[in-house]
């Protein structure tokens, strides 16, 4: 049996030995953007759909937006949007689930309900095939939602058992604390609720007073750049505030405090959790139901006999910018796709969640190993890796078996 590679933190210390800083290591991490560059943009559908066996569905429909971006198509078939919507949200409850391994009563039906979304979108491998550019790739089976249909019940029931059961925890101290300081960022709908397919991008600035105007694909390069543009950890920040005061976080905590999901009991929930320590754990659940429940209004929407499924594609030699987005169950991923004359892929960007919640890693990793020593400060650090969930192995380790290793840094570095 091969064991997993090792985890690291790094750490700079004052000349006393106190802790300034501790960051995750994500040299080891690869940088995807390369793989674009220099491609036929019309070939980067069938890339996009392998470029991450991690977040699969999240990339494949952020990189068919950003295509979309580039070529001028704004306006998706509404039977498509349900597919796409039903793909996204099985996908969020398949990772969400597995973040609530202990729990596996409640847990079976919620990955059961997210596996038959999946499938009922059209994508019942790994890897998916739902989103074409424009639109759908194929109508729903009635087959496959008609199972849906049937797992609905016992997921949605599982969900609010276990999103109240998160808030109970989180309220009675097991859960940590949400001591974020930085801005927050979540996509939203045009009335400000929360929509992981949304059109504008809700930002919550630091103080936690005040909303933004959303910004929207087309303002993205106004909006966010990056302090190490080529770095596996590029450091991305709000430009409004600058590089030192404008970092921010993405993902289900973040969502939480931009704004409310659609009404139903996760909304309710989240007034909950707002008005007590606003745990991470507790936040990834509430999401979860969300979820669930968006799964049953697509399934109240959906018409499997609709055939209008694709918007007619642009001329896909045209070049410029085209950016997309989805909020993954991990938060914000952006795709940013720049076209040379031609049509070939003159640079891409591909911004995961991960990179953006480096610097909130580095601020809990900071205070876990600043204020505690050993296994203590060892255990802090792996349930802060847990909490901000990056996308690599080492955040599904159960305790104690992350592998973590904390090294100084050496002076100077």
């Amino acid at each position: 049996m091969v064991e997993p590679a090792a985890a690291r933190v790094l750490v700079r210390r004052a000349a006393g030995g106190q802790v300034i800083e501790a960051r995750f290591d994500l040299s080891g991490l690869p940088r995807v953007d390369s793989l674009l560059t220099g491609r036929p943009v019309a070939s980067l559908p069938s890339l996009i759909e392998h470029l991450c066996g991690v977040c699969p569905a999240a990339h494949h429909l952020a990189g068919v937006a950003a295509l979309e971006s580039l070529w001028g198509i704004d306006a998706i078939p509404p039977a498509a949007q349900h597919l796409r919507r039903l793909l996204h949200h099985g996908s969020v409850l398949e990772v969400h689930a597995a973040r609530f391994g202990l729990n596996q009563p409640l847990v079976q039906p919620i990955k059961a309900l997210g596996k038959a979304a999946a499938r009922a979108a059209g994508s019942p491998g790994h890897f998916p095939t739902t989103a074409v550019v424009g639109g759908a790739r194929q109508q729903a089976d009635p087959t496959d939602i008609g199972q849906l249909e049937r797992a609905l019940p016992d997921a949605l029931s599982a969900a609010r058992q276990l999103a109240h059961q998160m808030l109970d925890a989180s309220q009675s101290g097991t859960d940590r604390p949400d001591t974020y300081k930085g801005a927050n960022l979540a996509l939203v709908d045009d009335a400000g609720t929360l929509d992981p397919l949304g059109p504008r991008l809700g930002i919550l600035d630091p103080s936690r007073t005040q909303l933004a105007d959303a910004a929207t694909p087309s303002t993205w390069d106004d909006t966010v750049a990056m302090a190490l543009a080529d770095d596996p950890a590029p450091r991305p920040y709000l430009r409004r505030l600058g590089p030192d005061l404008g970092g921010y976080r993405v993902g289900p905590a973040a969502a939480l405090r931009v704004a409310a999901p659609p009404p139903g009991q996760a909304a309710a929930l989240r007034a909950e959790w707002l008005a007590g320590p606003g745990g991470p754990l507790a936040a990834r659940a509430i999401m979860a139901l969300s979820s669930v429940e968006a799964i049953a209004t697509e399934l109240d929407l959906l018409d499997p006999s609709d055939s209008d499924l694709r918007a007619t594609t642009a001329n896909t030699s045209a070049e410029g910018v085209g950016v997309g987005w989805v909020d993954g169950a991990r938060g914000l991923l952006v795709h940013r796709y720049e076209a040379a004359p031609g049509g070939t892929v003159r640079a891409g960007i591909v911004l995961t969640p991960t990179a953006q919640n480096e610097p909130w890693l580095a601020q809990l990793l900071t205070e876990a190993i600043g204020q505690n020593q050993g296994p203590e400060a060892v255990a802090l650090a792996e349930q802060a890796i847990r909490d901000v969930d990056p996308c690599l192995p080492c955040s599904a380790a159960p305790p104690g078996q992350m592998h973590l290793e904390i090294l100084d840094q050496p002076a100077g570095s």
